[in-house]
């Protein structure tokens, strides 16, 4: 049990030291979420200010469902670029600035150490995107709720549980255990060719 617990210890501080080491990885979605943010104020203060006001809310669901699979597309295709950069580079770096070293000098099991590389492009990336666009609708049925004064129950429930929505990301997150599980092999085999390269894969 001792050995099971610091073993769990271990992975923490390697989740750890993945994020101060790739800070800017880890802040992606809440720059995502602020420029999805700041399209959709622009489009309706500087762009469509009176249609906003006028829109009734089956024309801005319609708009919401529209919007989702560009949302996700944007977000999702930046992020695996990234996830593509950080695996190739992973173990390499790791090589380069000598810190495999001072890891090797711990006792720290190599396959906890891969684990800890793998949680990014597996988990937390795709995650995180869909996080991002789920809660991109609910501040954006917010704004438009409380902007047109459209607060009765009856509004609230039509915006907020909008089923088409909910029916995308429902699908979207049962998805997620056989996107995780079909990317890990290409993920697994790109990890082992930054532990083996001379070079780095990308500049």
């Amino acid at each position: 049990n001792n050995r099971d617990f610091s073993q769990v210890h271990v992975f923490k501080q390697l989740l750890k030291k993945e994020f101060w080491e790739h800070k800017q990885l880890f802040w992606l979605p809440v720059i995502f979420f602020a420029v999805f943010l700041a399209l959709f104020v622009f489009q309706y203060t500087y762009f469509a200010p009176i249609n906003f006001f006028g829109t009734s809310i089956i024309v801005f669901n319609a708009g919401l469902v529209n919007d989702l699979p560009l949302e996700l597309m944007i977000t999702g295709s930046f992020s695996a670029m990234l996830s593509l950069m950080y695996v190739m580079g992973g173990l390499h770096t790791d090589r380069l600035d000598r810190s495999i070293l001072f890891w090797k000098s711990l006792p720290v099991p190599d396959w906890l150490t891969v684990l800890s590389k793998l949680v990014y492009p597996i988990l937390y990336g795709p995650v995180t995107v869909i996080l991002v666009c789920l809660l991109l609708f609910v501040v954006k049925g917010v704004a438009f709720l409380i902007f047109t004064q459209q607060l009765s129950p009856e509004q609230i429930a039509s915006v907020l549980f909008n089923p088409k929505i909910w029916q995308d990301f429902t699908r979207i997150f049962v998805m997620l255990p056989l996107y995780s599980l079909f990317a890990l092999p290409s993920v697994s085999w790109m990890l082992m060719m930054s532990a083996v390269c001379k070079s780095r894969v990308f500049p």
